[in-house]
């Protein structure tokens, strides 16, 4: 510890590599970069268009025509609300969406989406003990890099570490700890959802 400490006020830039190296494969390991979303989405929407163009066409069967709908309504819902979903989740978020306005919006159906299931046609979301786990780890380890920010912050500033060097570093670690502590999202949406759900029905997973 004592030799961290050492390195860290001859060079602080080393401490804040290392938080922004966490963070950037933290960062990739929860999803795609969002350049490729758009590009997706974009792609997505020059299909749709010439979906409907077939479908306005009148020169498919009424089977293709009900596939190219689909596509099109699905593809609509993810630009929209961020979600791919089939014709039967799609109408639960909506219902679930309509019933729980004051309380949920759309981004905490999105993030939470990965966990919800469908039961009867109805929204139910699945959280498991680990997850519980996870989360607390999750904070645990935001706050511990938040909370070491200032404390190495006031011993450099002690030490006589140039505040042009200490102020860039402790701005990244605490950049940082907030992209960290941003795991945590899903499954916090995920409980807001569930609760609404149990508060309903009780048929929460």
């Amino acid at each position: 510890m004592s030799r961290m400490m050492d390195l860290y006020l001859k060079d602080p830039s080393i401490y804040s590599i290392f938080i922004v190296s966490f963070v950037f494969l933290f960062s990739l390991a929860r999803g795609i970069p969002s350049k490729v979303i758009e590009k997706i989405i974009d792609r997505r929407k020059i299909r749709s268009k010439k979906a409907l163009e077939l479908i306005e066409s009148g020169m498919l069967t009424e089977e293709a025509n009900s596939f190219l709908r689909e596509y099109v309504e699905k593809s609509s819902f993810l630009m929209c609300y961020g979600i791919s979903a089939d014709a039967e989740m799609r109408d639960a978020l909506i219902r679930y969406r309509k019933k729980h306005q004051d309380d949920i919006d759309w981004h905490d159906l999105r993030r939470a989406y990965p966990r919800i299931r469908l039961r009867d046609g109805n929204i139910n979301v699945k959280i498991g003990r680990f997850d519980q786990f996870a989360m607390l780890f999750i904070n645990f380890a935001a706050l511990f890099f938040f909370v070491s920010s200032i404390f190495l912050f006031v011993i450099s500033f002690f030490e006589g570490v140039p505040l042009y060097i200490s102020i860039p570093a402790l701005f990244l670690q605490i950049i940082g700890s907030a992209f960290l502590s941003s795991g945590s999202w899903e499954y916090d949406s995920a409980r807001k959802v569930s609760s609404a759900v149990s508060s309903c029905r009780g048929h929460v997973l």
